[in-house]
């Protein structure tokens, strides 16, 4: 069916038939639509469309794509599903985040759904399945709560076949080696997915197997589901990819190789990087820098780009900040025999500070070194910010204990409660990165943060505060909404500006309670 077909019927709707003839009648691309759209169009107009649109809805509905030849056979119909759907109130959430009624807000119910045993209701699933196939970040949570009839809905429409197979780990070799060998690049790309959550060494066998024949752009796309299940094991492999024609193949190998803290690479960069720093202790420590040189063949293997675009410190030092960001930053401390904030502290002035904190950020996060993030985390946020990757910060936190966590950011607030940090972005940036729920003590610190914020409204910062208070909405324990209503300061000559946004936060955490206490009943 032509993607454009509702918009056509719409657009005839909205401007009358006497304007707008109902063009796309007969235009259906062959099949049951085509042969539904000629019997309409002998109708009169206006009865046309609303045929028309009729037809659509239904096959949209459906899910499946209506066959252009009628000799086609049919599909077998799904075999029974046992397992408990969501339950009425549950699904009216559902289809209100599938409308966009707090979208944001669609991974907690599956979440939420999946660990409560509960399926989708079956007239979500076009819907559901459709979303994840445009929103591939989506997929892993919706594969779970699709059941039989999701996983069976999807092999009837190639858009879909991400989710086709998608059944665990139980799958057998003869089903799995199929799917491999004759799936598009989406179901492939989940196949592979699933496997490294369970069987990392035979995912890789599959990809070894068909490596050679893949088109560069698929070997970087299947490349990438290594991160899962990362392991020694995989070294050999990421190895030979270094090798490989397409950049963004070796980009991603030698991404994985830094991860892993005994691998050749690692090995190879930490004897280019040991030249290149030395420590002068003393009352006051500093760190010196030697630029490297130009990067020679293996060095270029390795990443090292002797021309690019990786070069935002000028082409030197992007050299010294890519060989040093593959160096696991315990190294530094154990050679040095120093702590990680000691080494941050006595590069800070230093010329090449932000290439060096920078490096050691985007190491430590690599490396899954939690002593060396908690040091950045806690002092050089601002320069991770302005040099780092966008989402380094959220990496660096997912290192650190969650109590060690919100400690942090409980830290900030206390220290940027006045106006002279009214628009400081890192207490902001510290709870965007906390992606994980919040705990009472937290919640209540944020919400008063804002609530000081709007007492003191010359010396307030209104963007800082909603954007809190969004995070607040998606993080907050639910439970604590009657708590969080009571207490805002609405005698203040600036209530009327943030009250709003205030609505907003207590709806949302409203929408998230009612959400919550349907799909785990």
């Amino acid at each position: 069916m032509r993607p454009d077909l509702w918009h056509d019927l719409l657009k005839t709707a909205l401007l009358g038939t006497e304007r707008q003839r109902p063009s796309a009648l007969g235009t259906g691309g062959g099949g049951a639509l085509a042969a539904a759209f000629a019997k309409l169009s002998a109708a009169a107009p206006d009865a046309a469309v609303l045929g028309a649109a009729a037809v659509v809805s239904t096959s949209l509905r459906a899910g499946r794509v209506a066959p252009v030849d009628e000799s086609v056979r049919r599909a077998e119909p799904c075999e029974p599903d046992d397992s408990q759907p969501a339950g009425p109130r549950s699904e009216q959430h559902l289809r209100r985040l599938l409308a966009g009624d707090h979208m944001e807000l669609l991974p907690e119910w599956l979440s939420a759904a999946a660990a409560s045993g509960k399926r989708a209701p079956a007239m979500t699933l076009p819907a559901l399945l459709d979303l994840a196939r445009q929103k591939p970040e989506l997929r892993e949570a919706v594969v779970p709560v699709l059941g039989k009839r999701g996983r069976w809905l999807a092999a009837q429409n190639p858009d879909w076949s991400f989710a086709v197979g998608a059944t665990g780990p139980s799958a057998d070799d003869a089903q799995t080696e199929s799917l491999w060998q004759t799936g598009d690049r989406a179901a492939r790309m989940a196949l592979l997915s699933r496997l490294r959550h369970g069987d990392p060494a035979r995912a890789r066998a599959l990809l070894e197997a068909t490596w050679s024949q893949e088109p560069a752009a698929d070997r970087g796309w299947f490349l990438a589901t290594f991160q899962t299940g990362l392991s020694p094991a995989d070294e050999p492999f990421l190895e030979a990819a270094l090798d490989d024609r397409g950049k963004e193949v070796r980009r991603i190998a030698t991404d994985f190789l830094s991860r892993l803290g005994n691998s050749q690479l690692v090995r190879r960069m930490t004897e280019r990087a040991i030249p290149l720093l030395e420590w002068k202790a003393g009352k006051k420590p500093r760190v010196d820098v030697t630029l490297p040189p130009a990067p020679d063949k293996a060095a270029e293997r390795d990443g090292v780009e002797a021309k690019g675009s990786q070069f935002r410190f000028g082409q030197k030092q992007g050299w010294l900040w890519f060989i040093l960001s593959s160096v696991p930053p315990a190294t530094w401390s154990k050679r040095w025999v120093a702590k990680p904030a000691e080494i941050l502290e006595a590069v800070r002035k230093n010329e090449f500070e932000n290439v060096l904190v920078s490096a050691w950020a985007q190491a430590a996060a690599r490396a899954g070194d939690a002593a060396w993030a908690e040091a950045v985390v806690a002092s050089e946020l601002m320069t991770v910010m302005e040099w780092g990757r966008p989402d380094l910060a959220a990496e660096l936190q997912s290192l650190l204990p969650d109590m060690r966590r919100e400690s942090i950011i409980l830290e900030f607030l206390q220290s940027r409660s006045d106006a002279r940090h009214a628009d400081d972005p890192v207490a902001l940036t510290l709870l965007q990165a906390h992606e994980r729920p919040w705990s009472p003590t937290l919640a209540r610190a944020v919400v008063e943060h804002v609530r000081e914020m709007i007492r003191k409204p010359p010396r307030a910062n209104y963007w800082q505060g909603s954007a809190m208070l969004r995070e607040a909405a998606l993080r907050t324990p639910p439970a604590m909404l009657d708590e969080l209503a009571a207490g805002w300061p609405e005698k203040e000559k600036d209530w009327d500006r943030w009250k709003g946004v205030v609505d907003e936060f207590l709806s949302t955490v409203q929408f998230r309670r009612d959400m919550l206490e349907e799909v785990r009943r």
